[in-house]
Order: structure tokens, then C-alpha cells, then sequence
């Protein structure tokens, strides 16, 4: 919450004691003051790289304090500057007495410790299996179309195993995918409701481009020994763990097998001409 403007927005910065006036009164009457005192008045807060020397925001917290007849929950300051102890006690406000950078690394290590979020180390699987994917991608490119139409599942696939791997690590400065809980909202998203509406529509190529956006984000989540089955390779309706070359083409020349709606539809997608000979085939991210 920025209480006192923008450095971007120079009519909206607060330095004299009228600009503070004008603030308290936002901050007693408007959303952003209700904001305010709603999280002070409900949630236990950490504060870091904050002095508690702004006027408009120990006011209110004042107020609470005398309203809620001192029931708010306890918050915590991480400082090295013991000057403000017995003002921030006042406030119903306990110090920690350290390092910020040191106190916020640790509360990480104990966090991936307990199994609240990911470590950062585990961002290291995804460049050599992204690699290992892009090669792939090249090996299935690289067969005809009009011999094996069915190529176009493996390939969407395998563009949903990027996408899936790509986003991870644009994401992994926002810690997004650090919480545990990121990517089985995402598996649980796509499995239970995208994937069964494409399935239903007969959007077999995108179907599965689906099943590879899941895989690539139970690849980064699952344990080391259960990622080796991650399988690189697709055909669709096969139930194999395609992880090899070898086990794909043999597969491939099952196709209608497995699902003869598929395989259909992609005898009818090369039929009607709708690729050509050397186009490489992409499917477009599905987010």
C-alpha cells in the first residue's frame, strides 16, 4: 500500500505537515485507510525495512489499538535499531533484533524445510530437460507428415512441456512457483476443467498440448526418482511412458489404435492440406 504516493505520481507525494493532515483524513475515510486497518486489525504482520516513524500510519494504528481495546494480533518488526523498542511495544509491535537480509533467508530455509515452498536449487532441473525436450522436438519435426500424421500430438506436447518450463523460470524471480502450492493449483486447473472441456470438443491437438503443460509441472515439483519417468515422447491415447525415441516410433505406427478419433482427425488436418511438408508445427501456449 503506497500510504504516501508515487515518486511516479509527483501531486501524490506527502512531505509537509498539511500534506500529512490531508493523508490522515484519506486514511481515516477512504478504501485505501480501510485496507489499512482491515490487515492491522486482522492479520499478524511482519514488517521489514520499516522505522515506524511515519505519523499518519502510527495515528491509526493508535486508534485500532484503543478501539480494539489491545486484541490486535500481534506483529513483528525486523530491525538492528533498539531506539524504538518501547514505541513499537506500545503499539502491540514485538521486535526481532537482526539482519533483515539474514532473518528473511533463514525464514526461507525453514520454509522449504517444512515443505511451504521450493527450494531455489530446484529451478536447476528445468535448462538440461529443456534441452533434452528441444531435441526431441527436432527428432519428431524432422518425420514426414503425410507418413505419420499422428506426429502432430507429439509435437503439441511437446510444445506444452516448454510453455510449462519456460513460465517457471520467467516466474521464478516473483516467487510464484516457489510456494508449493502454485503448480498443483495449475495441475489441478488444467486436469479437472481445460483438459476435459478440449476433450469433449474433439481439440485433440490441444489436448495434448494440455497433458504436456501438466507434465512439465510435475516435473519441476516431483522428487528426482519420480521425474526420471517424465516422458518426452507422446502418442495420442498411448499410455506408455514414452521416454525414448525408439519406444515413440513404435508407438506412432499404432496411432489408430490407441484412439481412432485422433488419429482421424489428424489424417483429415494433412488430407485438407492444412500443413505442409518442412512447415515446422506449433501449438499456441493455452494459458
Amino acid at each position: 500500500m503506497k500510504i504516501h504516493g508515487s515518486v511516479n505520481a509527483f501531486g501524490s507525494i506527502v512531505a509537509t505537515r498539511e500534506d500529512y493532515e490531508r493523508c490522515y483524513r484519506r486514511l481515516s475515510r477512504g478504501l485505501l485507510g480501510s485496507s489499512l486497518k482491515m490487515a492491522l486489525a486482522t492479520k499478524t504482520l511482519l514488517y521489514v525495512g520499516f522505522s515506524f516513524r511515519d505519523d499518519d500510519f502510527v495515528r491509526i494504528h493508535r486508534f485500532l489499538m484503543r478501539e480494539m481495546r489491545r486484541t490486535m494480533p500481534r506483529s513483528y518488526l525486523v530491525t538492528v535499531d533498539r531506539a524504538f523498542d518501547s514505541q513499537i511495544a506500545d503499539l502491540g509491535v514485538q521486535p526481532i533484533h537482526t539482519d533483515a537480509t539474514f532473518f528473511l533467508s533463514r525464514l526461507k530455509k525453514r520454509l522449504v524445510a517444512d515443505k511451504h515452498m521450493i527450494a531455489d536449487a530446484r529451478y536447476d532441473v528445468i535448462p538440461p530437460f529443456y534441452a533434452r525436450v528441444l531435441r526431441a522436438h527436432g527428432k519428431v519435426s524432422a518425420l514426414s507428415f503425410r507418413k505419420y500424421p499422428d506426429i502432430m500430438y507429439c509435437l503439441a506436447y511437446q510444445d506444452g512441456l516448454q510453455h510449462a518450463l519456460t513460465r517457471i523460470v520467467t516466474f521464478k524471480t516473483t516467487g510464484d512457483y516457489s510456494d508449493a502450492s502454485k503448480s498443483a493449483r495449475t495441475i489441478a486447473a488444467y486436469s479437472d476443467k481445460v483438459r476435459p472441456e478440449k476433450l469433449r470438443a474433439h481439440a485433440y491437438p490441444t489436448v495434448a498440448y494440455v497433458d504436456g503443460y501438466i507434465n512439465g509441472h510435475l516435473y519441476f515439483v516431483l522428487p528426482e526418482k519420480q521425474r526420471g519417468s517424465c516422458p518426452l515422447y507422446y502418442v495420442f491415447g498411448c499410455r506408455d511412458d514414452l521416454r525414448s525415441y525408439a519406444d515413440f516410433k513404435r508407438d506412432l505406427r499404432n496411432a489408430a489404435r490407441f484412439h481412432r478419433a485422433a488419429h482421424e482427425f489428424a489424417m483429415q488436418f494433412v488430407r485438407h492440406g492444412k500443413i505442409e511438408e518442412g512447415i515446422q508445427f506449433h501449438h499456441p501456449a493455452v494459458f
